[in-house]
């Protein structure tokens, strides 16, 4: 089953329905209070819930090794995501030489997120991952495949999932693939639940919390929706928003359910 975890500010996630998969970024979780911090914890101690840690490195512009050490020392997680740099494979590669091991050492497993101007680029890259992955026999590991590979042409990403698993069959019958975010709306991901489910852990997103604040329910026709920091700091509580989100969560778990299931 292909799992979904909203992206949301901290502080709601206590207030919302957030599932039992979970993506967080390390300087959100190292800001937030330590009630936030002890019931990210509690949740991966449960052993059917799964913690996603991100570095941040996309948000924040640079890799910030201490907060992910803290998040991690914090909450415990399942996965933690090694730094990447979008569109960039050369300096992706660097990154990952830099900071696998680290990013290892927090946690059982590791996401490894290849990066290219291009999606053969981007095939490149994660074939030198997995390949040093392997090599020095890394068998936790998690491939995070990015939206922006979306925006290369359409289907760019459903193309290089597919690359993937013909390449490395293995994966597929591991549940060894994430999907970083949708770059357009649920849609993006359709085809991909319905052809590759049984190698697809999850998938994470802003858009339910993001249409939320626009009174907007997910949907296929809804529109491109994103959040900023501010949304992050000082996140709306209203009923109507909170009861929006609670929603549009609901509908983007229903949406990949269903179009898993219709591959079977």
């Amino acid at each position: 089953m292909i799992q979904f975890a909203p992206v949301l500010p901290p502080s709601l996630y206590s207030m919302l329905d957030t599932g039992t998969y979970h993506l967080v970024q390390a300087h959100h979780v190292t800001n937030a209070e330590r009630s936030v911090a002890m019931w990210l914890d509690r949740d991966s101690q449960d052993p059917n819930h799964v913690v996603i840690l991100d570095n941040g490195m996309i948000e924040l512009g640079s890799p910030d090794i201490d907060a992910l050490r803290i998040a991690a020392d914090m909450i415990k997680p399942d996965i933690v995501i090694c730094p990447d740099m979008l569109r960039d494979k050369v300096a992706t590669m660097d990154l990952f030489t830099q900071y696998v091991e680290t990013c290892e050492s927090l946690a059982p497993a590791v996401m490894v997120v290849p990066q290219g101007s291009s999606v053969w680029q981007w095939c490149q890259c994660a074939s030198l991952m997995i390949d040093i992955l392997y090599r020095q026999t890394h068998t936790h590991f998690v491939v995070g495949v990015p939206k922006v590979l979306d925006t290369f042409f359409e289907g760019g990403r459903y193309e290089a999932i597919s690359w993937l698993l013909k390449s490395y069959p293995q994966i597929k019958y591991g549940y060894r693939i994430h999907l970083l975010g949708m770059w357009y709306g649920i849609g993006d991901v359709k085809a991909i639940c319905r052809d590759f489910s049984d190698a697809i852990i999850g998938v994470d997103s802003t858009l339910p919390f993001a249409h939320a604040l626009a009174n907007t329910t997910t949907g296929e026709d809804a529109p491109k929706c994103g959040l900023d920091d501010n949304d992050f700091v000082n996140p709306s509580t209203e009923i109507s928003v909170l009861w929006q989100a609670t929603l549009n969560i609901a509908v983007v778990r229903n949406y990949l359910e269903q179009n898993a299931v219709s591959a079977h």
